[in-house]
């Protein structure tokens, strides 16, 4: 039964591609990749600010004691 769920899933899908135009489905691209950008940016900036919060904890480790 599960398999032809899947199946029928996937008819479903192809016939909404086939009444896709090729600009909605260069829209979608676009924005598929945009998307992609977003989040190798957050990853990237959630990186920069975990090594920032290190760096900072390592300031505030040597300031107590007696460095900096």
């Amino acid at each position: 039964m599960k398999r032809e769920e899947r199946i029928k899933e996937l008819e479903n899908e192809i016939e909404k591609l086939k009444n896709t135009t090729d600009e909605e489905l260069g829209i979608q691209k676009a924005a598929e990749s945009l998307l992609e950008s977003i989040t190798y940016k957050e990853a990237e900036v959630e990186t920069k600010e975990t090594s920032v919060g290190a760096y900072a904890q390592g300031c505030v480790n040597s300031s107590s004691r007696g460095g900096f």
